[in-house]
């Protein structure tokens, strides 16, 4: 997460990787206009998953494709929405899209700057004020789901300080005050306020297997 300052205006920007039809409206971000692998080319690419380390230690084009179609890797469930969708007005702001990037001595306008080989983006989406003024996807195509990782933690954070101020939700209690299954864990002792600040004190293993 970064926040950026164009002209007077204060951006939160976000690789959110998210799916356009999903989050802009129609005719917002643009995609890479390629077709679905082969499959020869996925098998390939199944091939070149390390045997004896954790997958995302690849780097360069492979490691891109593999954080678009971990569910080629990983038994996954789609978890499908529910209620009504409140659409973000999309009002691109061209400043953004030529706001000047310094790369290496050479200034690039930003949106060049994320289309180069310079940038390994997937997906960027800039929200002001509850408006989409910036969305481009360099690195995906529509029908790919790529991974989150901490871009979650921003969701999370969000919706639980919605729910605070809503007073649904005291981030001074413990952890296992919400979610019974976690008493008697070392998890479960640990307030709220410590999870979101990253300071739960815990000594866990890197065991992702």
């Amino acid at each position: 997460m970064t926040v950026i300052r164009i002209d007077g205006y204060l951006c939160l920007m976000a690789a959110l990787l998210l799916m356009g039809s999903a989050f802009g409206q129609e005719g917002g971000g643009e995609y890479v206009d390629i077709p679905g692998d082969p499959p020869k080319e996925t098998r390939e690419h199944h091939r070149k998953i390390p045997k004896d380390d954790i997958w995302w230690t690849v780097r360069g084009p492979e490691m891109g494709w593999l954080h678009r179609n971990l569910q080629q890797i990983f038994p996954t469930a789609p978890v499908y929405r529910r209620g009504s969708v409140s659409e973000l007005t999309y009002e691109p702001m061209a400043d953004i899209a030529d706001y000047p990037v310094d790369v290496d001595g050479e200034i690039l306008p930003f949106a060049k700057f994320l289309a180069s080989d310079r940038s390994t983006a997937l997906g960027v989406v800039i929200v002001h004020k509850g408006r989409i003024v910036f969305e481009q996807y360099p690195r995906m195509r529509p029908f790919e789901k790529p991974i989150y990782w901490s871009s979650t933690k921003v969701f999370a954070g969000a919706v639980i300080r919605l729910l605070e101020e809503q007073g649904k939700l005291d981030t001074s209690q413990t952890v296992d005050q919400y979610i019974a299954r976690l008493k008697n864990t070392p998890f479960g002792s640990v307030t709220v306020r410590n999870v979101l600040d990253h300071a739960t004190g815990l000594d866990c293993g890197d065991e992702y297997d």
